[in-house]
């Protein structure tokens, strides 16, 4: 009963692709395992809230959640996003964002680090 929809994301949202079966999510895992964050500054807050409006408009979604992968050195301004009841996750790869952990507590979700590449 679930759905996934997937983008990534820079500057603004991109590369959407929906999850239906396990074929799907074969070919998603394999076109991302391989990629690496460039790091930098995203603004994540401004495109969080366009997702977020996003899931709260689609009639029919119940207990909707957000799974965030980025390489934590993006900007979130916890007082500019309205949660509207969308829990948010977060997997950090490489360094921690505190705002987004804070962000991730306060939506009932959670928030892992992953140091995971050389570079940090």
């Amino acid at each position: 009963k679930s759905k996934l929809n997937f983008y990534l994301y820079e500057s603004q949202r991109y590369g959407y692709k929906e999850v239906k079966d396990l074929k799907d999510a074969q070919d998603l895992f394999k076109s991302i395992s391989l990629r690496s964050p460039r790091g930098g500054g995203t603004n994540i807050g401004r495109i969080l809230q366009e997702t977020i409006n996003e899931i709260h408009n689609v009639p029919g979604y119940s207990h909707p959640e957000i799974v965030i992968v980025n390489d934590g050195d993006d900007f979130v301004d916890l007082n500019a996003i309205d949660l509207k009841g969308v829990r948010v996750n977060a997997i950090m790869l490489g360094c921690e964002n505190p705002n987004l952990k804070k962000l991730c507590e306060m939506a009932g979700g959670f928030a892992i680090i992953e140091k995971m590449y050389d570079r940090y």
